[in-house]
């Protein structure tokens, strides 16, 4: 592997990096990426993704599934059962003399962090075409990430689930199916479901099974 030499750089050896305005000027030095904070961040291009809005929706199907919650770089929740604040009790009257009948909501406290997530990309001079090229690419990365987020939410999805699997013909009916899901997950966790996501097939295949019946 041959050094070559840059313009306006001394052909010194690498030298670590001295810190925030120590290290010589037209000498090349070593930094990790601690050291690259927002204070290096394109102006204009992190404007563009305040702003950007992703043709595929995906961000939207996000929020409809994992809706996002502002919090701290590390900070506490409280993990509940959500079926306990739907109980009801018959005993809640008190005989003379004696005591109210204790309720407790069960749950544990959990902490957790944010991660730092992001891709970066090295675009060749020849590929710089037209105004718009930076942001071109950062919509790239964008939809990518977003893509990562879906990928993420739909495997925790998968984990938690209990797969039954179901046969769709024309002697079925899918939406009963779905119907019966929704009744099942409200009364594990006392909320009735309002977001239904189908995969493609199996979209595809509800309404093949529904053209069959010739049923609207």
């Amino acid at each position: 592997m041959t050094a070559q030499k840059l313009r306006g750089f001394s052909e010194a050896p690498i030298l670590p990096d001295l810190g925030p305005n120590a290290n010589p000027v037209g000498q090349l030095c070593a930094a990790n990426e601690s050291r690259f904070t927002s204070t290096f961040y394109s102006e204009p291009l992190t404007a563009y993704t305040v702003g950007w809005t992703d043709p595929e929706n995906l961000d939207a199907l996000l929020e409809d599934l994992f809706p996002s919650i502002e919090v701290g770089r590390r900070f506490e929740f409280k993990k509940a059962d959500n079926a306990e604040a739907f109980l009801s009790e018959t005993d809640d009257i008190r005989a003379i003399g004696a005591s109210f009948k204790r309720v407790e909501f069960k749950g544990s406290s959990v902490n957790e962090k944010t991660h730092n997530k992001g891709l970066t990309i090295r675009v060749d001079h020849d590929d710089e075409i037209g105004d718009g090229w930076q942001e071109r690419y950062v919509q790239l990365l964008m939809q990518r990430l977003l893509r990562n987020d879906l990928r993420r939410g739909i495997a925790l999805l998968d984990t938690a689930a209990t797969n039954t699997n179901k046969t769709w013909s024309s002697a079925t009916y899918p939406d009963g199916d779905v119907r019966a899901a929704l009744k099942a997950g409200a009364d594990a966790i006392g909320v009735r479901g309002n977001v239904v996501v189908y995969g493609e097939a199996a979209f595809d295949l509800r309404l093949d099974v529904y053209e069959a019946q010739n049923t609207p």
